[in-house]
C-alpha cells in the first residue's frame, strides 16, 4: 500500500484524519495546560475570557504544544483541559461515546463528512466567525451543512506527481495535461526501456480516484455527495473509472500482475535510487524524503485535468452546548490569528486555505498554487460516515481486478450493495 493510500485509509474513516498530518503515538491522555505565571497577554487578548476550556484532540500533546502555548499567551486566564485519543479507532470510539453521553468537550476535532453530527445538532455553526469567512470556498465548503459551517480547518494535503526532470528533458517528453496524454507518456517511457510510472500493490486505488477526479468530478462535482444520500450509485459514477483502469492500465500491460507484490519502498527504489521510473504519485508529504536524493532532479506537477487527490485537513468544531463558550470562541480567534495560522502551518508543514505569507520549497510551489485554486478532491471522504467500509471493498477490489478475479461491473455492483446498508447510518 502506498503512503498515499495509507493516508487515504485514515481519511476514509468517519471523523478520522489524514495520517500524514498526524503525530505518531499510541496513548490517550488528559491534562491541564496553564500559562506560565509571568506570561503577559498581548494587547489584543481579551482579558475577560477565563475559566477552563475542555479539548479533545487527535494530535498528542507534544505535537499540539506550540498551539497550546500560543493560545495561553493570547488568553492567559484560560486553562486548557487537554484530552487526546490516538487515531483511528480509539479516537472514533472516544468521540462516539462522548457524543452519545451528551458530554462532548467544548472543542474537538472532526473531519468530513460533517453531516451526521451537524444534523444531530451536536455542533455549533461557525459560519459567522471572521476566521471562517476568509477561508477558501473549498475549505469552508468541506464542512458545510444546510447553510452553516461546522468546523474550521485552514490546512490541506494534496497528492500529485513527482517526476524526474532529467528523464523528461533528455527524452524530449512533455508533462501530460490530459488523461489520454498521461497514458501516452507512460507508454512512451516504457517503450524506451524505462518505466513511466512507479507502481505497487495499492496503486490502482489511487488511479481510479485520479480518473474520477479528472472526468466525472469535472462535469458533476456533486455526484460524490449523492453516494452519501443514495441519490446516485457507484455503477453510475465510479464504474466508468474502474473500466478505464481495466482497459488502459491493466489490459494494456502498463500495470502488471507482479506489481501487486510491490511496496512503497520498491517504488522509491525505482524512482529515486535507480532513477529508471519517470513519475511517482505520492502525497505532498513525500517531498521531504525525496529531497534527500541529491542526484534526483525533482519536479512536482498536478495530476492531469485537475485530477489531483487531496482533502481539507481535520477541522476544529465547537459543541452546540459548550461549558465555556467564551473560551471556545477564543480558541477559534487564536487559531485564525496570524500567529495561530503561522503555528498551524509550521507544525503540520501544511498548505493553507487562507491568505498567509509562508514559504514552501520551490519544487512544491505548483502544489501550493493548485490548493489555493481549489484544484483537489478526494471523493471517498464524501461517501458517508462509514466510508472506511466502502474503502474496504474498493481497495482490495482493485487488486482483484488486476489479478482477474473480478470485473468493473461486479466491483461497482458490490460497492452499491455495501453502500445500501450504510446509507441509513448517514
Amino acid at each position: 500500500m502506498t503512503k498515499l493510500s495509507k493516508s487515504l485509509l485514515a481519511t476514509l474513516a468517519a471523523f478520522s484524519f489524514v495520517a500524514a498530518a498526524c503525530g505518531d503515538d499510541n496513548d490517550s491522555s488528559s491534562s491541564v495546560t496553564e500559562a506560565p505565571p509571568e506570561t503577559e497577554a498581548p494587547a489584543e487578548a481579551d482579558a475577560g475570557v477565563s475559566g477552563t476550556l475542555s479539548m479533545l484532540s487527535w494530535d498528542n500533546e507534544e505535537r499540539m504544544q506550540p498551539l497550546l502555548d500560543g493560545f495561553a499567551e493570547m488568553f492567559p486566564d484560560v486553562e486548557i483541559e487537554f484530552s487526546h485519543a490516538p487515531p483511528v479507532d480509539t479516537y472514533l470510539q472516544r468521540l462516539t461515546l462522548l457524543a452519545g453521553a451528551d458530554d462532548l468537550p467544548d472543542v474537538f476535532n472532526v473531519t468530513i463528512p460533517i453531516n451526521k453530527l451537524a444534523k444531530q445538532g451536536l455542533l455549533a455553526d461557525l459560519s459567522d466567525l471572521d476566521g471562517v469567512q476568509v477561508l477558501s470556498p473549498a475549505h469552508s465548503g468541506a464542512f458545510a451543512y444546510d447553510g452553516g459551517v461546522y468546523s474550521y480547518s485552514p490546512t490541506t494535503w494534496a497528492g500529485g506527481i513527482f517526476y524526474n526532470k532529467d528523464l523528461f528533458e533528455d527524452n524530449g517528453i512533455a508533462l501530460p495535461t490530459t488523461v489520454d496524454e498521461y497514458v501516452a507518456v507512460i507508454e512512451e517511457f516504457n517503450a524506451l526501456g524505462l518505466q513511466g510510472l512507479a507502481l505497487e500493490g495499492g496503486s490502482l486505488f489511487d488511479e481510479v480516484m485520479f480518473h474520477y477526479n479528472a472526468t466525472i468530478h469535472q462535469s458533476d462535482p456533486d455526484a460524490q455527495a449523492g453516494i452519501y444520500t443514495g441519490e446516485t450509485t457507484f455503477v453510475e459514477t465510479l464504474q466508468p473509472s474502474i473500466e478505464w483502469v481495466q482497459e488502459e492500465l491493466i489490459d494494456s500491460g502498463i500495470y502488471k500482475e507482479e506489481f501487486l507484490g510491490y511496496t512503497y519502498d520498491d517504488r522509491i527504489q525505482c524512482f529515486a535510487v535507480e532513477m529508471t521510473c519517470a513519475m511517482l504519485k505520492d502525497g505532498s508529504w513525500g517531498y521531504g524524503g525525496l529531497a534527500e536524493y541529491e542526484d534526483l532532479n525533482l519536479g512536482w506537477t498536478e495530476m492531469p485535468n485537475s485530477g489531483s487527490l487531496g482533502a481539507v485537513s481535520p477541522g476544529w468544531s465547537m459543541s452546540s452546548t459548550p461549558d465555556n463558550e467564551a473560551a471556545a470562541l477564543a480558541w477559534f480567534e487564536y487559531l485564525s490569528s496570524n500567529e495561530g495560522l503561522a503555528t498551524y502551518q509550521a507544525i503540520g508543514d501544511s498548505f493553507m486555505g487562507v491568505p498567509l505569507d509562508y514559504e514552501v520549497p520551490e519544487v512544491m510551489e505548483p502544489a501550493r498554487e493548485a490548493i489555493e485554486a481549489g484544484r483537489f478532491n478526494l471523493a471517498s471522504v464524501f461517501w458517508g460516515n462509514e466510508a472506511a467500509i466502502t474503502f474496504g471493498v474498493l481497495f482490495p477490489g482493485m487488486q482483484e481486478l488486476a489479478s482477474g478475479d473480478t470485473t468493473p461491473a461486479e466491483l461497482a455492483a458490490l460497492l452499491d450493495e455495501t453502500n445500501a446498508e450504510l446509507i441509513p447510518n448517514n
